[in-house]
């Protein structure tokens, strides 16, 4: 599970990295994102790549909390991700993620980034939602695979980390159901696990 990722990267550095020459007029500034934060999200709109914040979170009516990882073993079957897998995928920029290891009381906060310390890109999905106050937003979740090392030494599940070479073909609408299977059980560029 990701429950909690870092963007140590100004919004300007996402849109270089990503190419992305349409400048929105977004507030954002490097941070630790948690649930229900807003954050940057890339996406393929009409063939051009696209960045914008968007809500960490899916939110549905009949749940007490937002959903904010898809298990990409199931995410092909699940009613909250099967549209947004086939038609709305997209790419969560991130500098790494954190996890927690050992007992309750005495739990350790693992960061967990590149060697180089560049930016990555988490496979994501994302959805247009209605919230209670009747303004629409999009949201966005990560999705997860099984943890490979060093990941797997403290925790079980880790998020999808796409290769430069695979964003594209990620966020094309031309990408069949078979490529996004295949893309979800390819195993991401190495990591490093530093304790914080």
């Amino acid at each position: 599970m990701c429950g909690r990722y870092f963007v140590d990267e100004a919004f300007e550095e996402i849109l270089r990295r990503y190419k992305i020459h349409d400048v929105p007029d977004v507030n954002w500034s490097p941070r630790e994102v948690f649930p229900t934060n807003e954050a940057p999200v890339v996406i393929n709109a009409k063939e051009e790549y696209r960045a914008g914040l968007m809500k960490w979170g899916f939110v549905f009516p009949n749940m007490s909390r937002p959903i904010i990882n898809a298990r990409s073993e199931t995410a092909g079957v699940k009613p909250a991700f099967k549209e947004a897998l086939l038609k709305r995928r997209c790419i969560v920029p991130a500098s790494g993620f954190f996890e927690w290891h050992g007992e309750k009381g005495a739990r350790t906060k693992f960061r967990i980034e590149r060697p180089e310390k560049s930016l990555v890109s988490f496979a994501g999905l994302y959805a247009p939602f209605t919230g209670t106050d009747g303004t629409r937003f999009f949201a966005y979740v990560i999705l997860t695979r099984q943890s490979s090392p060093p990941v797997s030494e403290i925790h079980d599940r880790e998020p999808i980390i796409l290769k430069v070479e695979e964003e594209d073909v990620w966020l094309s609408q031309e990408t069949t159901p078979g490529e996004i299977e295949i893309l979800m059980r390819q195993t991401g560029p190495a990591v490093m696990l530093n304790a914080v």
